[in-house]
């Protein structure tokens, strides 16, 4: 605040303060990363089937979802 004007950053006068700081806003959402590649099917019958993939960089985990055609989405998660 400023008596009688508008404060600039780093200003200084008698009647007033100003104060400059710095925001640093980080993602706080879950990180995104790249689909792994690869993908293969092998074994696939009526209720079952084998996946593989190859890692994607960095990732440490999977969420897989997966549906019989037309039905509704299951989700798992997979390490």
């Amino acid at each position: 605040m400023k008596y009688n004007g508008a404060p600039s950053s780093c200003e200084t006068f008698s009647y007033g303060e100003v104060e400059d700081y710095t925001v640093v806003i980080k993602n706080a959402g879950p990180v995104v990363c790249n689909a792994p590649s690869g993908l293969s099917a092998t074994g696939v019958d009526q209720t079952s089937a084998t996946l593989t993939w190859n890692a994607a960089n960095n990732a440490s985990s999977y969420v897989l979802r997966y549906r019989a055609q037309g039905g509704s989405y299951t989700t798992v998660n997979v390490s």
